[in-house]
């Protein structure tokens, strides 16, 4: 076996063990934010109608995406009759589409994944001939090889379904071509290299940079060889060629779609001229910085690359100025063609450094600093430039530190697994200190949410809190609990959030790295300061970080109406719980205006009720269940330009007690206990108006109503109401209730006697609760009878 089919044989082991980090990887993170409406595109490509932009890119790599989702002929309701297509964006379609028409979404994601990762073994086996043609030794093409299959930034990519990966191949890919019409020019080659452009920019507009770096270089190549006008002349009807080539193959990728193209090209530019909401170093911003992606590239590439890129400039300069230095790769490559063609001094390495200079370049200018991804079209061309480090002439000492800087890269690399997204180098203080330095797809872009919902399962843990940085919804990953601050955000309605930023409730609480940061959170200093200022208990996945929160302070039971925990005075949580840093406060809701409720249940050594400005009732039958001295403390708080006002009200007991009584214990499915009612009376042509009154015996956790039915003496319905405006799902043992029931009577009823009933029953499934103890079957009790003369 000689030397060549050796390498073959190391380059298919590098891109097998390549392959089965990237499956695995693959099978433990969850959907990441942007891949939803990429993945949308990719399925609605092939739609025989006009496309919509759902991501505001050129559409290649969607493209090849849902030529595999047709190959595996996946069914599926695009779901163009809802309106969504018409006023959303793509992650306002994408969330019809994926979390509520189609639930055979996983596929989809699964396809698209796996045309990404077919895309980054094409990328890599690019990597490896390109580097073997330049530099003629195998060394130069497997080292090149490993730094790509090993780079975390690479892998971290190479396994989601984005465009990110795909615009790294097809820039890296249109280099190659372009470095092989020069050194043989060809029309064919000529033809390829406007294909290859094309497909650069078709992949994202960030590939555009590959026609200023073809630009830069066809001026050096000129100036350094042929400047007669003849040669200019040839230099612009080539450029020409290429460029419309170019320009042809973007438009068809968009099928031809002009007006398309231009509304995406203009959705980007000001995009990049507005800027987006962004995160460094502790700092919020959004118009960014200019150091933002040196910064994160010095955080997050590795130690041992970028060792590796220091010798490898310093070895390139030093040959560059040093008369007979390290022998150039051009010289080997005019020795391996046989030619005595002039070529300018390195100028293929010099090729490889204005590759990656261009993105690099393009990310400075813009004020988008949202990730390291935006830099990954840069990374292939410097592997291929470090191959010069292994070439046999290269000194031996040389060598020695490529393969200790080599040694450091490998490990981090399999270190990190399968938590590529995540990586942080040393120098950043590593993965668990990276929330620091920046956070968004550098390390939280949802990846690990599934893995939340894995870490909650095997703790039993079913009543966590969690906010999260994701376009996945948590309950298709069997999370259970309530989320507060999701980011896109949820519909937040102040009154029934739990979240107090000051000081928030016990329980365990599931903070993603990016809401930690808070580059997306309306006053993110406040509204994560207590979470930032304590060590997380336990971290998933470096993205997610889970706090403990232990109850503080005597244990106080509160009812809110009209009013929000962020709405009340920190002092009124101090005052409850009868310590300044008190937060063991079990909340329940209910609305004031036609329900009331007592939180003594749940062992709570003191019981509160707060009402919010409009929330308190005006009918007597629930007026009298307050003092007539009025409220324990009036407070009020401004939050988001409004300010909230409330009456707080303590119990020493419970004010429920009505005056008729029930004779036995009459309880519901053994969650609720009639306890009596109070009627306002009846009188003829007004509405009959009732309060009962129950004591919950078991924390039942469904969504209970209660019914009031009045029948006639054969037992047809003649009114009814039917509601609870208590939430019942999580009221423990002990908790009191009344509810005011308001009948509409027709106002004719013929003579006789009528009975009213009442009962509970489920609004999920709509069964009634039996009524126990009894040896029949019933599902109501007969409160009173009235006669109508």
């Amino acid at each position: 076996m000689n030397q060549r089919q050796k390498s073959h044989w190391l380059a298919l082991l590098l891109l097998l063990f390549f392959l089965a980090r990237l499956l695995h990887t693959e099978s433990h993170k969850s959907i990441t934010y942007d891949e939803p409406p990429h993945v949308l595109n990719a399925v609605q490509y092939f739609q025989p109608r006009p496309m919509v932009s759902t991501i505001n890119n050129p559409p290649l790599i969607h493209a090849l995406m849902g030529g595999l989702v047709r190959l595996t002929g996946l069914a599926y309701d695009m779901g163009y009759a809802h309106d969504v297509w018409e006023w959303g964006n793509g992650f306002d379609i994408a969330q019809i589409f994926f979390w509520q028409l189609n639930t055979n979404w996983p596929q989809f994601f699964w396809v698209g994944r796996l045309t990404i990762i077919f895309l980054a073994l094409f990328l890599a086996s690019l990597v490896y001939r390109w580097a073997g043609q330049l530099y003629a030794a195998p060394a130069p093409a497997l080292l090149a090889l490993l730094l790509l299959t090993f780079d975390p930034n690479i892998l971290a990519f190479s396994h989601l379904a984005t465009t990110d990966l795909g615009v790294a191949l097809f820039f890296t890919l249109a280099g190659y071509s372009l470095w092989r019409y020069w050194r043989q020019p060809t029309w064919a080659r000529l033809v390829w290299v406007g294909v290859t452009m094309g497909l650069a920019i078709a992949a994202k507009f960030s590939g555009v940079a590959i026609i200023l770096a073809f630009l830069l270089m066809m001026v050096y190549r000129w100036w350094a060889g042929d400047r007669s006008k003849v040669g200019a002349v040839r230099m612009v009807g080539m450029t020409a060629v290429i460029l419309t080539i170019a320009a042809f193959v973007l438009l068809a990728v968009y099928r031809f779609q002009f007006s398309l193209l231009v509304a995406d090209y203009r959705f980007q530019q000001a995009h990049f001229s507005e800027g987006h909401e962004a995160y460094l170093l502790g700092e919020i911003s959004l118009s960014g910085w200019w150091y933002y992606y040196p910064v994160v590239f010095l955080a997050k590439t590795p130690v041992g690359l970028l060792a590796l890129l220091g010798f490898g400039v310093g070895l390139f300069v030093w040959c560059s100025i040093t008369p007979g230095g390290l022998a150039r790769p051009e010289e080997a490559i005019n020795r391996q063609l046989r030619t005595n063609r002039p070529l300018p001094a390195g100028w293929e390495q010099g090729w490889l450094l204005l590759l990656a200079g261009t993105i690099f370049v393009g990310t400075l200018a813009g004020s988008v600093n949202i990730g390291y991804r935006y830099l990954l079209p840069a990374l292939p061309p410097l592997y291929i430039f470090l191959g010069q480090l292994v070439l046999p002439q290269t000194a031996v000492v040389w060598r020695w530190v490529t393969a200790v800087a080599l040694a450091f890269f490998i490990v981090a690399s399999v270190r990190i697994h399968p938590h590529y997204l995540a990586f942080f180098n040393a120098l950043a203080g590593g993965p668990d200190n990276g929330w620091r330095v920046a956070v968004d797809s550098n390390l939280d872009w949802g990846q690990d949410l599934e893995a939340v919902g894995r870490y909650l399962a095997e703790r039993g843990i079913v009543d966590a809190h969690i906010s999260w940085f994701s376009t996945a919804m948590p309950k298709r990953y069997g999370i259970p609990g309530s989320s507060f601050l999701t980011w896109p955000p949820t519909t937040r309605d102040l009154i029934y959030d739990d979240w107090f930023p000051e000081r928030p409730l016990p329980g365990i609480y599931a903070i993603s790295a990016t809401q930690l940061a808070g580059p997306y959170l309306h006053d993110a200093a406040e509204q994560m300061a207590w979470f930032r200022q304590r060590r997380p208990d336990d971290k998933v996945g470096y993205s997610y970080f889970i706090y403990d929160v232990k109850a503080v302070g005597a244990p106080a039971g509160l009812a809110l109406s009209g009013i929000g925990m962020a709405m009340l005075e920190p002092d009124t949580l101090a005052l409850m719980t009868m310590t300044a840093e008190g937060n063991n406060v079990s909340l329940r809701r209910f609305d004031g205006r036609t329900s009331f409720l007592w939180p003594g249940g749940g062992g709570v050594e003191s019981v509160w009720t707060a009402v919010g400005d409009g929330h308190l009732p005006t009918h007597p039958l629930l007026q009298k269940l307050y003092p007539p001295t009025g409220p324990t403390l009036l407070g009020e708080r401004e939050l988001d330009g409004q300010t909230w006002r409330y009456a707080l009200y303590q119990w020493s007991q419970s004010p429920i007690q009505p005056p008729v009584q029930a004779e036995n214990a009459a309880i519901f499915g053994e969650a609720l206990q009639f306890l009596g009612y109070e009627t306002a009376g009846y009188e003829a042509g007004r509405p009959l108006e009732l309060l009962t009154c129950w004591r919950v015996k078991e924390r039942d956790g469904r969504d209970l109503k209660l019914f009031v039915h009045v029948l006639d003496e054969t037992g047809a319905l003649v009114a009814q109401h039917d509601g609870l405006d208590v939430a019942t799902g999580e009221l423990p043992p002990g908790d009191e209730l009344a509810q005011l029931h308001t009948l509409s009577l027709p106002d004719h009823l013929p003579p006789g006697p009528y009975t009213v009933q009442t009962g509970v029953y489920d609004t999920t499934s709509l069964t009634r609760l039996p009524l126990l103890p009894t040896e029949a079957s019933r599902d109501s009790l007969t409160l009173f009878t009235f006669v109508i003369e």
